[in-house]
């Protein structure tokens, strides 16, 4: 079976919203034998007609005379997949539709032949569907040029203007490095470099933060698969999600929890960061997800992280010292690593989540010890999840207050009001929100006296 026809494979198994399109290609590339280059080419092909669906189904829509949403999903997908090739990666259109007609036959799907060979060979110019496009609203051009939903774009949009959106759009679009997260108990950096080298590896970026180096690599499956990888010299983490766990300033703590561990990049760093008689404890409510979490502790070899599955919205906790919230969120600021986020989300969700937030938030504050420190942080740019939950949060309850994250950090990762906030057309890095909190009985006591 050709690359192709595998891709289109994967597609079929997803539903309308490629849901964990990843975990797909990850499963189906189990079963088949291909080289590493035939692996990324299907990776490519899979993400890309995920990513850009909303460009290829306006495009094909020119030649598909019924219209493409009445086709059934394999020939939607043969024909996306075919036209992903022509138009995205500029392939020769006499190989993409060979190739794609190919996959036909090899899915056993000898009846969709002629309609592949039609539609793909009459795509309209670029000239052509450009012209049509330009006669859309503004809003509506760039939902359709850069393939992502349009309430969000009209969203984007209405709050930062055209060019900031057009940035963050295409910030999307593009590939993102693998950052791997150094482990300082493995050994020094200048070490992990030089195994790196004998590894055959390039260093492409490196990033600094409070004693630990982020990475990203030429070949970072090859690291994936290396006795490097296995031995606990890194783990994967990307570099814009690291700031919570920093800001949460644990190193002397007695206790620390985190509340919403899963999948446990944070939790593995507050763990690496941590003196060995500091109690940490991760829960989630998710059992697989603790088993995940618990899994690759294991991996890490560490041993001073206890996991629990457990609702933050509800659940009990022993008091701490620290207690980071790390929590669900519409993840708009990480849609370039997550093809199928554009694709999983309304904007009733925003509120959706933003009342779980208020609730996990709320809950865990009970738990935070006279002095102790709370940090809340989410993987979204929308302001409703971030700082509108946490002036909510703070309307409610006089005990806790603001320390600066620039205290912490560099200020070219904070806003104004004291949060690292990251912005992919500012900083050029993937979106995140952390505040610290200081929680002070005193502060609360002096208000309601004063009332």
């Amino acid at each position: 079976m050709n690359t192709r026809a595998i891709a289109v494979s994967i597609l079929d198994s997803l539903g309308d919203h490629f849901y964990a399109y990843e975990k797909s290609i990850e499963k189906r590339l189990r079963y088949v034998h291909l080289s590493q280059a035939d692996r990324n080419f299907v990776y490519a092909l899979v993400k890309g007609t995920v990513q850009m669906q909303r460009l290829l189904d306006y495009i094909l829509d020119f030649a598909v005379k019924q219209g493409l949403t009445r086709l059934e999903k394999t020939a939607r997908n043969l024909l996306r997949v075919g036209a992903y090739q022509r138009v995205i990666l500029e392939t020769p259109a006499h190989a993409a539709v060979n190739e794609t007609v190919q996959a036909a036959r090899q899915l056993r799907r000898k009846d969709l032949v002629a309609l592949v060979n039609g539609v793909l060979r009459n795509l309209p110019s670029s000239q052509k569907w450009q012209a049509e496009l330009e006669k859309r609203d503004d809003a509506e051009q760039l939902s359709i040029r850069y393939s992502h939903p349009l309430w969000l774009v009209r969203r984007w949009w209405d709050r930062w203007g055209p060019e900031k959106t057009c940035r963050l759009l295409g910030f999307n679009n593009r590939d993102q490095e693998i950052y791997f997260r150094q482990n300082p108990v493995r050994g020094s950096w200048e070490a992990l470099q030089d195994r790196l080298g004998k590894l055959g590896l390039r260093l492409k970026s490196e990033h600094r933060l409070a004693g630990f180096v982020y990475f990203s690599v030429d070949q970072p499956a090859t690291l994936l698969k290396s006795p490097l990888f296995a031995q606990r010299a890194c783990s994967v983490q990307d570099f814009s999600q690291s700031f919570a766990a920093l800001l949460l300033q644990a190193q002397v703590a007695d206790v620390v929890l985190d509340l919403c561990a899963a999948p446990g990049g944070k939790t593995s760093q507050l763990a690496q960061m941590i003196t060995s008689d500091t109690v940490l404890r991760a829960y989630d409510r998710d059992p697989d997800k603790v088993a995940q979490l618990c899994e690759e502790c294991r991996r890490l070899g560490l041993e001073s992280v206890k996991s629990e599955v457990a609702d933050a919205r509800t659940s009990d906790y022993i008091s701490a010292d620290c207690i980071l919230v790390d929590a669900p969120c519409t993840g708009t600021g990480v849609i370039a690593r997550h093809a199928d986020i554009r694709w999983n989300r309304e904007e009733s969700d925003i509120e959706k989540m933003t009342r779980l937030q208020g609730l996990i938030l709320a809950n865990a504050a009970r738990f935070v010890r006279p002095g102790g420190t709370l940090v809340y942080s989410t993987c979204s740019i929308e302001p409703e999840e971030n700082w509108g939950v946490v002036d909510h949060f703070m309307n409610g309850s006089e005990d806790f207050s603001v320390d600066r994250a620039d205290r912490y950090v560099d200020a070219e990762y904070c806003d104004d009001r004291g949060a690292v906030q990251l912005w992919p057309f500012k900083q050029g890095l993937t979106g995140s929100f952390a505040v610290r909190l200081i929680r002070d009985d005193r502060k609360g006591e002096r208000r309601r006296n004063q009332s």
